[in-house]
């Protein structure tokens, strides 16, 4: 059986690209520092490994109510690594907003348990079964971005960056992403992203893929 699940989060404005944004006023903070990773607990620590096991019961249950006649089919891990991308890019309201739907206590925290999800999910590849994440971060060409995020992003969360130009070739920019997107799930999604998803005011994709196939028992 094949599974596969793709999510995107689209930025129109720099949210998230220059690492650190004032919540009330939208000015960009140029002494924030990308924040310490924590010194003290380990990946095995309770707190860090229920955090998104509690994402993902909260967010199952909320799905549920919505559809309660349903079977429903999903990856929460897939859904809290795109949301950790995003979150770790922010500051103020939005950062405390996003923390706390994926009820972690520090950015740390929530780095060091997505990278060691990430790790495993790409390390889980064998004869029976396949299972492969793929991040990607497709950026507005000659777009601004802390080089501290970018290396957050490369390091710990596994993802490329791919600069592309959606505001003067926005038909070639979509084909280009959905050309990763069916190349990274074996040609099972293949137009991801529609012509009305990207604006001259798009500056920023952030893709995330899983691909499973193995036997369901």
């Amino acid at each position: 059986n094949d599974g596969i699940e793709c999510y995107t989060v689209k930025m129109p404005t720099d949210l998230v690209l220059n690492y650190s944004m004032n919540g009330n006023t939208g000015t960009h903070n140029q002494s924030s520092r990308l924040p310490d990773f924590p010194d003290e607990r380990t990946l095995t620590e309770p707190s860090i490994d229920s955090d998104f096991e509690v994402f993902g019961l909260n967010l199952y249950r909320e799905l549920t109510k919505l559809k309660p006649k349903e079977n429903i089919f999903l990856s929460p891990a897939s859904i809290a690594i795109a949301l950790s991308m995003t979150t770790a890019g922010t500051n103020g309201t939005t950062l405390k907003q996003l923390m706390s739907v994926l009820n972690v206590q520090t950015i740390g925290d929530m780095n060091v348990r997505a990278h060691k999800i990430a790790s495993l999910i790409n390390l889980s590849d064998s004869k029976e079964m396949k299972l492969k994440l793929a991040n990607n971060i497709f950026i507005q060409i000659h777009y601004n971005i802390s080089q501290n995020y970018k290396k957050l992003l490369e390091d710990e969360y596994l993802s490329s960056i791919t600069a592309i130009d959606y505001e003067n070739k926005p038909d070639e920019s979509r084909n280009e992403i959905n050309q990763w997107v069916e190349q990274q799930t074996n040609s099972l999604i293949k137009d991801l992203i529609s012509p009305t998803d990207i604006t001259s005011a798009t500056k920023f994709i952030l893709v995330n893929c899983i691909y499973f196939k193995g036997k369901l028992s």
